[in-house]
């Protein structure tokens, strides 16, 4: 029983560090980032390609991170 608790909490470990690298992985595409260290309303990010695929994408990841102005 012991064996699969710890199977099951490495599992979810895994499972939040690959959420996590997904999340560097557009924060990073995006250059999403608060305009300075301390600024929680101010935001700037790189604009999206030229393709509808790519602006689709763009907005989609703008607003799960609950951008409500550009």
């Amino acid at each position: 029983m012991a064996t699969g608790a710890a199977s099951n909490a490495t599992s979810a470990s895994n499972a939040v560090n690959n959420l996590f690298d997904d999340l560097l992985l557009f924060l990073n595409m995006y250059k999403f980032a608060p305009a300075s260290e301390n600024e929680p309303i101010v935001f700037g990010s790189a604009r999206p390609g030229y393709g509808t695929e790519q602006v689709d994408k763009w907005i989609e990841f703008m607003q799960n991170q609950n951008i409500q102005h550009i």
